[in-house]
């Protein structure tokens, strides 16, 4: 919106960027404390060579995570069972504070009309 100044954004402190998560980021080794993937992991398994591209994503975010305490917070509408193995590597050098699943109950939505 125009007009904003930086009194009136509600995330002082942050930046947001925007980059292809899949390509090599601009940004130190062990740069981030937190990264939160909100369905992007779902929207890169939609693309053209998704294998490919979402090990490149996993790979990038594990680069650029805190080695001591960095988190990265995936949601996805996928099941566990069919996200796990994204987060898994034969090399076992990902995710060495392991992986956490938490299941959001997702409401049930009926439209006017629908039965």
């Amino acid at each position: 919106k125009g007009g904003e100044t930086e009194d009136d954004v509600p995330f002082i402190g942050m930046r947001f960027d925007c980059h292809d998560v899949t390509k090599a980021l601009p940004y130190a080794d062990g740069s981030f404390d937190l990264i939160i993937s909100k369905g992007t992991l779902d929207a890169v398994l939609c693309s053209a060579g998704s294998r490919s591209s979402v090990k490149d994503m996993m790979e990038e975010c594990c680069r650029l995570l805190d080695k001591n305490h960095g988190v990265m917070v995936s949601i996805s509408y996928g099941s566990k069972d069919d996200r796990l193995v994204y987060f898994e590597n034969p090399a076992d050098e990902w995710w060495k504070g392991g992986v956490t699943f938490h299941n959001v109950i997702k409401p049930a939505v009926q439209s006017p009309g629908f039965k």
